[in-house]
């Protein structure tokens, strides 16, 4: 049983108890059974907000608890994931992604201390640290719990103390007034010199795909379109040349070690007025920092995303071979594919071709936009809302977006288009690369994918079968679809459940059909 309200989803009753410090009703959950394997929409576990809000010794109480649970093989239900607001807090439990609402600069030290202390301790089934410190991000402080002097300070309105996000003003103590722009402060937008106008984007020089590829050594094309079995052969060659280095030199945990080996992914399809919601996929680019591949989909592939039934047609001999080299790749150890909304393209890739069985899982999948929220300062986030505006902030130069909308279901393709493809996805490793250089990520001496292990994820993408059979006597109506860290979506007219998790998580369970949980409206049965 959890809350399902906008403000409080995922929260249990040992939530509200901790909230208002009452050890007594804690302690009493706790010996009826109540389990601690939540993570509220803010980020927040039992665990954490007991830190700042009972003693010590129950504290101490809850861990042991927590533990016992996790090693009978109790899971995290994570609704930060599934029903975030967008909001920030404190009180965040370190074991969890810090989405880009949550992170802000004071965390960087406690995150930092949070590695550091899980680097040589052993881990639970779940891959979840035995030990770790610390307990709690961004611990807050309740006035009627603590008497220290910062908070009186802060409560008579000086900031310079101890000021903490759930804090509650004394009532009776006076504050000091605030001219209207000082109330108004939290609100501003950021700098506007900081912010790159149109105007100064379309003034820089166009990028083109020779400025981006590194000069080959060994006089291969830096540009390989994919369209026939020798071509998916030379794409193998460079799959498993790369595997092979990855192999040979450090753990990908370093940040040097994962630029060297991650692969930039991006993909095109015939535009419409509804965005081409329910056109197949016509090309997938990969690219690393050397070498771009183009691989003709439309031409290889056979788009059944619009066959009826669940039992798809066999590959072909083209699409197996296209598949095996796919599949070694997305699944390496020590590869990563990286693109800017990343996540959009894969489900497109998975409900264009149900019946190739490479694209429905990956690896190691990172998103530059979520890279860039923890790299860049807070003003400057704004120029990393688009791949075109963080190839003007990062690199003084524009994408050519004329191709953008052209045909992309037409043959041959055009030149233009083959470049305008091939860029898209060439330039990913070498932003990663820029953002990686600012000052903020240079404090993580190499080791800021270690700190921030959530930025990696792996992706699993698992269709839905349109005719299910009642099940204990409910139909299909009672039942929904329970997705552990996902949700179901649908993709060129194909119900899809999509699941994402840390890499340095334990795979969660597969979807499954759960009965209608009564009272829960039409929201809360959509995202159950």
């Amino acid at each position: 049983m959890h809350s399902r309200g906008p403000g409080n989803y995922g929260k249990t009753p040992i939530f509200y108890a901790l909230t208002q410090c009452r050890e007594d009703v804690v302690r009493y959950l706790v010996s009826q059974g109540a389990s601690l394997l939540f993570v509220n929409n803010k980020g927040q576990t039992p665990c954490s907000i007991a830190v700042s809000h009972l003693e010590k010794e129950c504290c101490e109480f809850l861990y042991e608890t927590e533990l016992r649970q996790l090693q009978r093989g109790g899971k995290f239900s994570n609704f930060r994931i599934s029903h975030s607001d967008e909001r920030l807090y404190g009180d965040l439990d370190p074991r969890f992604r810090i989405d880009e609402f949550n992170m802000e600069d004071d965390l960087t030290m406690q995150l930092e201390q949070y590695a550091n202390s899980t680097a040589s301790k052993g881990k639970l089934p779940g891959g979840y640290p035995i030990s770790f410190h610390p307990r709690s991000l961004r611990p807050t402080v309740r006035s009627w719990k603590r008497e220290d002097i910062s908070m009186a300070i802060a409560n008579n309105g000086d900031t310079s103390g101890q000021l903490t996000l759930t804090q509650p003003r004394i009532k009776g103590r006076p504050q000091k007034s605030k001219k209207p722009e000082q109330q108004q402060s939290r609100r501003r937008k950021p700098c506007p010199e900081k912010a790159l106008r149109t105007t100064e984007l379309e003034s820089y020089d166009r990028l083109t795909i020779d400025q981006v590829l590194s000069s080959n050594l060994h006089g291969n094309k830096n540009v390989v379109l994919v369209n026939c079995m020798e071509s998916i052969g030379t794409l193998e060659s460079e799959v498993n040349s790369m595997k092979k280095l990855s192999e040979e030199g450090e753990e990908t945990t370093r940040d040097d070690s994962l630029v060297n080996s991650v692969w930039g992914l991006d993909c095109e399809w015939l535009p419409g007025k509804d965005r081409g919601k329910n056109n197949p996929v016509s090309t997938m680019q990969l690219s690393t920092q050397k070498r771009a591949f183009l691989i003709d989909l439309q031409c290889l592939c056979r788009a059944t995303h619009l066959e009826s039934s669940d039992r798809l047609a066999a590959p072909t001999d083209v699409e197996l071979y296209l598949c095996s080299v796919l599949k070694a790749f997305f699944t390496a150890p020590n590869l990563s594919i990286i693109g800017f909304g990343i996540l959009q393209d894969l489900g497109k890739l998975a409900g264009s071709f149900p019946h190739l069985s490479c694209f429905t899982f990956y690896n190691s999948v990172i998103d530059l936009q979520s890279v860039s929220n923890v790299a860049v300062s807070k003003s400057e986030r704004q120029n990393m809302t688009s791949l075109n505006r963080m190839v003007g902030a990062l690199l003084q130069r524009r994408l050519d977006k004329t191709q953008q909308c052209s045909d992309w279901t037409w043959r041959p393709l055009l030149k233009d288009q083959l470049d305008y493809a091939v860029l898209d996805a060439a330039i990913l490793p070498l932003l990663l690369t820029k953002l990686l250089e600012t000052a903020t990520v240079q404090r993580y001496k190499g080791q800021f994918f270690a700190t921030h292990a959530n930025l990696r994820s792996r992706v699993r993408f698992t269709f839905l079968p349109k005719n299910v059979a009642d099940i204990d006597g409910l139909s299909r109506e009672k039942l929904i679809w329970d997705v552990p860290m996902g949700r179901t979506i649908t993709i060129c007219s194909r119900e899809i459940a999509r699941q994402s998790w840390p890499t340095n998580q334990s795979t969660p369970d597969l979807p499954k059909l759960v009965p209608v949980e009564s009272g829960s409206g039409k929201k809360e049965q959509a995202h159950l």
